[in-house]
């Protein structure tokens, strides 16, 4: 832990504990803390860390997601899946034919009760997806991502960029900042309000 750090409270408990701090006292005050906030973190609650680099300060946001909300929540479906993919409402068309079927068998049932989320990479950062019904075959068309995706078996939502795995994300990078969905059984709909 640095020094400068584990001194900071000590001299706020010296300090606040006088009923008339003089002007001295409080200038000594705030140019250690500033000394002290200049290197690593600046501010820090249960929903928001601000870090200070060298040149920028960095925002980092508690994710709070709605994929255990059980108002997404279905059931876990045993299913035997199609072997032939029908790909005629995939917007790809016949494209990804190998990627999808290779998702499947890898992935299998992962996403809302009866469906195969698969996903392969188309740059960087780029991957696409699609949604196979497993009790039809039929291919849907998935949502493009920078970073990766986050689903459940049992729950409709589709968290796409997922933050770390400590549930915190860089607010700074707009192509990383995780978006929510809900699937309705054939398309993907933006949930707005999750933070």
């Amino acid at each position: 832990m640095n020094m400068k750090l584990a001194f900071f409270p000590f001299l706020i408990l010296i300090f606040g504990c006088s009923h008339k701090p003089n002007a001295d006292k409080q200038t000594a005050l705030k140019a250690h803390a500033s000394k002290s906030v200049s290197s690593d973190t600046v501010y820090k609650d249960t929903k928001t860390i601000i870090i200070k680099n060298k040149s920028s300060f960095d925002t980092l946001l508690k994710f709070t997601s709605n994929l255990n909300d059980s108002l997404y929540f279905v059931k876990f479906q045993k299913v035997t899946p199609k072997e032939k993919l029908d790909f005629s409402r995939f917007k790809y068309g016949q494209q990804f034919i190998t990627r999808t079927k290779d998702g499947v068998i890898e992935k299998g049932l992962n996403f809302a009760g009866h469906y195969s989320f698969v996903y392969w990479g188309c740059g960087s950062p780029c991957k696409l997806s699609a949604v196979v019904d497993l009790r039809t075959g039929i291919v849907y068309n998935g949502v493009i991502s920078e970073i990766g995706y986050l689903c459940s078996p049992n729950s409709r939502v589709l968290v796409v960029n997922p933050p770390d795995s400590t549930g915190w994300y860089n607010k700074n990078i707009a192509w990383a900042i995780p978006r929510q969905f809900v699937w309705d059984g054939q398309r993907f709909h933006e949930l707005k309000n999750f933070n």
